[in-house]
């Protein structure tokens, strides 16, 4: 179901230094956002802390999801349930977004298609459920075929979240990998 906010006089509640969002794992991007974060990213100047923040978050996920396998099980796919379990136990953690920093985003301007669909019609109190689950939007299914298409014609590396498509994406040689 699709809702138009202005025709239903509906205003956004989101605001500067709400980063309730930010605590949720971005999931599903493309590789032309990777692209696109990981140029950003670089000119920052502080861009090797953010890549051992990367990093940490990276080795804190694959722990979580260590911790939810079976034992003896190595490899799972990308869109395993435990994989959302070792999110979601991540951002009950408070672990926020390894971009945002004093409560803004850093890359807002070039912020993925997930996080651009996120937004609150509520309080920002009332942005997860009464289980305290979050709400994950994702693009219609038609612009994420499209979106999709043009991210496969890249052939690039990429993971299918924030962290891991950045730090695949710098570690690959051809793309001027992250220099420490």
């Amino acid at each position: 179901m699709y809702h138009n906010t202005v025709e239903a006089n509906l205003e956004i509640a989101c605001h500067l230094t709400c980063d309730r969002c930010c605590k949720q794992p971005v999931r599903g991007l493309y590789s032309f956002e990777i692209i696109s974060l990981y140029r950003r990213i670089r000119q920052f100047e502080d861009y090797k802390d953010i890549h051992k923040l990367l990093v940490e978050y990276a080795s804190e996920f694959q722990k979580a999801v260590q911790a939810l396998l079976e034992p003896g099980i190595t490899t799972i796919p990308s869109d395993h349930p435990v994989i959302y379990e070792a999110h979601y136990k991540l951002s009950q953690e408070g672990k926020p977004c390894p971009l945002l920093f004093n409560r803004t985003c850093r890359i807002y301007e070039q912020r993925p298609v997930l996080c651009r669909a996120y937004h609150s019609l509520t309080s920002p109190s009332l942005c997860t459920t009464p289980e305290g689950k979050t709400f994950l939007l994702e693009p219609p299914k038609r612009v994420d075929k499209v979106l999709r298409s043009l991210s496969k014609r890249l052939q690039i590396p990429s993971g299918n979240d924030l962290t891991s498509g950045l730090l695949l994406f710098g570690a690959d040689q051809k793309f001027r990998p992250w220099k420490l």
